[in-house]
């Protein structure tokens, strides 16, 4: 990373510089939307439907915005694309501080998840393009989204200690000043990418193709209900976890929020061990591990009746369930590599699980309560360990 960094040109510096505070504070929002979700629900009278509707539609905005991000570049620029997406942050929850009817809302939440989904995607190309491809600039700057995830239950926990029942929306102020401070410091950074053109062009119109043959393939298939049942895990849990922990009537607000925080740890360990281990096991083994441990967790969590065993179902879900989506990508990397379109639709339809799993156990918790909703995430999780199962013994026989 040393050697990177001093390779960069001042003005590249500056850039990455602002990836990497655009990251930490679009962790910060993310997750602290989670956060204060109880009080958001409560002061604007919403259901927990409608609550799970506000949480989808954020992953419906993440999943639209890659069909013209590419498009916006060949049409305004990098920088002016960039600078347009990531203002939709700020203006969404600006929306929210507001509240308002239910549409209103909607559209708030659409406009987080739109420059959240730009976001993914500019931060991603430019970083790679300026270290050629290595893969440890990119490591840090995912490091960033982690620290403001890590970061966010804390902030509305010292709000709250602060402005009592108005906590929550100060927290909320304060994640909308720093995502404005992002713009401003965006609008006088410089993106000069080479490879920019090629890119959004591939984008914007992709070449011949080889067809949808890799849907004939079982391999693919089994790693495609993965990518559906993980996005449909995180997703969830991101919007959900806070809400289930208060409702549990095992632990208080403050306890929950701390533990909300302690699974993005357990994320960022996951991560790492993955990355320790992946040199020395096969995908399709580490998925095994990972996969039926995040269906023992996530049962282990819907049944927990104490706070000990909150505890320790939070941080082995967040251990196990770190790293599926990346491995689950490497296990059919041989597919992805052959077929051009494989990545797109693996990408797309696995976000469909991450767009309706939220909205799902708002449904189910409106008519039962947020536990039966949760009980929703055990069956995917115990669907994610029939795949990683079936996928293992598909590469047996093959082998």
């Amino acid at each position: 990373m040393k050697d990177f960094w001093i390779r960069l040109a001042p003005h590249r510096r500056a850039a990455v510089l602002e990836l990497f505070f655009v990251y930490f504070e679009l962790g910060v929002a993310v997750i602290l939307l989670g956060s204060v979700l109880p009080e958001l629900r409560e002061n604007n009278g919403l259901s927990y439907a409608q609550s799970g509707n506000l949480l989808s539609v954020q992953s419906i905005g993440f999943l639209l915005v890659g069909l013209v991000t590419g498009t916006a570049v060949l049409k305004a620029g990098m920088k002016r694309a960039y600078v347009l997406f990531i203002a939709a942050l700020p203006a969404g929850l600006l929306m929210l501080i507001a509240g308002g009817p239910y549409a209103f809302l909607l559209l708030a939440m659409l406009l987080v998840g739109v420059s959240k989904g730009a976001i993914t995607d500019y931060n991603n190309r430019v970083m790679s393009d300026y270290a050629d491809g290595a893969a440890a600039p990119l490591n840090v700057l995912h490091m960033f989204f982690a620290a403001g995830a890590c970061l966010a239950p804390f902030l509305a926990l010292l709000t709250a200690s602060l402005f009592g029942g108005k906590g929550w929306l100060a927290a909320l102020f304060f994640a909308f000043l720093l995502a404005a401070a992002a713009v401003v410091f965006g609008l006088f950074v410089k993106m000069d990418l080479k490879s920019v053109s090629a890119s959004a062009a591939e984008t914007a119109s992709p070449g011949p193709e080889k067809g949808l043959g890799f849907f004939r393939d079982p391999l693919y298939l089994w790693t495609q209900l993965m990518g559906i049942c993980d996005q449909a895990l995180e997703a969830s849990l991101m919007g959900w976890l806070t809400t289930f922990y208060l409702n549990s009537g095992v632990i208080g607000s403050r306890t929950a929020q701390l533990v909300t925080s302690l699974l993005w740890f357990a994320f960022l360990a996951g991560r790492f061990l993955c990355s320790l281990i992946a040199g020395k096991w096969r995908p399709s083994r580490m998925l095994l591990f990972m996969g039926c441990g995040s269906a023992l967790f996530m049962t282990l969590l819907c049944a927990a009746g104490s706070a000990p065993l909150l505890l320790a179902a939070t941080i082995g879900l967040g251990l196990c369930l770190s790293g599926v989506y990346g491995t689950a990508v490497s296990n059919a990397s041989h597919i992805f590599s052959e077929y051009p379109s494989a990545m797109g639709l693996y990408v797309t339809i696995s976000g469909i699980g991450g767009a309706a799993a939220p909205a799902l156990i708002g449904l189910v918790a409106d008519r039962s309560s947020v536990r039966a909703g949760f009980v929703v995430l055990a069956v995917l999780a115990c669907v994610l360990a029939l795949a990683v199962i079936m996928n293992l013994l598909l590469l047996a026989r093959r082998k």
